[in-house]
């Protein structure tokens, strides 16, 4: 988490995606690490049976949904509606822990659609994701359902799509829900090089 930045930094330039270096570098073997990671996860991520990042794009009553939960879930969705082996369950813990920071994709690019004093849009939600992202990543704090709520509204109002990730690291499980846009995010990039629903990367069907 503490070089999260840099890691999507790499991700989208490895994609060949025009970007900025952010100001937080790492040393050369943090450096070498987070490189190593990002080849692996655009090797593995031309398959939906070996990718460890999936994202997938929901509906605002949807996302609204994840982020107005009280009691802990466990989904075990159809295979229709989340076709990777990576989502078969949904698991989210202490769900009203939600937490909210600076877009890592905006902060890298060039010519972000949104200014950095409005890019704080990105939500961590449920345990252990929120108090590690928050004790790592001073970019990242903790807020409301409420507050969740009026980001999603003002994010959807702007044309934003909302995409809900699942990753490996964070065990398979749900563990973030971003607004994001074609201009500049990672997610809706993945979209075109595909063309298809069957994008291993990010998928345009609902999640619940």
């Amino acid at each position: 988490m503490k070089y999260q930045y840099y890691f999507v930094y790499l991700l989208l330039k490895t994609l060949g995606t025009e970007v900025e270096e952010p100001e937080q570098k790492p040393d050369e073997s943090a450096r070498e690490m987070l490189q190593m990671l990002v080849d692996q996860v655009i090797e593995r991520g031309v398959s939906k049976d070996t990718g460890i990042m999936h994202g997938k794009v929901v509906l605002y009553d949807d996302a609204r949904k994840l982020i107005s939960q009280t009691e802990d879930m466990h989904i075990v969705p159809s295979e229709r509606v989340i076709p990777y082996r990576i989502a078969r369950e949904i698991i989210l813990e202490s769900p009203q822990s939600i937490a909210a920071g600076r877009c890592m994709c905006r902060s890298v690019s060039p010519n972000p659609c949104l200014p950095p004093s409005e890019q704080n849009i990105c939500l961590f939600i449920g345990e252990p994701s929120v108090s590690f992202v928050v004790a790592q990543n001073p970019a990242y704090r903790r807020i409301t359902q409420k507050d969740a709520a009026r980001i999603l509204e003002e994010t959807h109002k702007a044309g934003f799509i909302h995409c809900a990730y699942l990753e490996v690291v964070t065990s398979s499980r749900f563990c973030s829900l971003c607004s994001c846009c074609s201009c500049c995010c990672l997610g809706p990039k993945m979209l075109n090089p595909y063309n298809s629903n069957d994008n291993p990367f990010l998928a345009q069907n609902g999640l619940l």
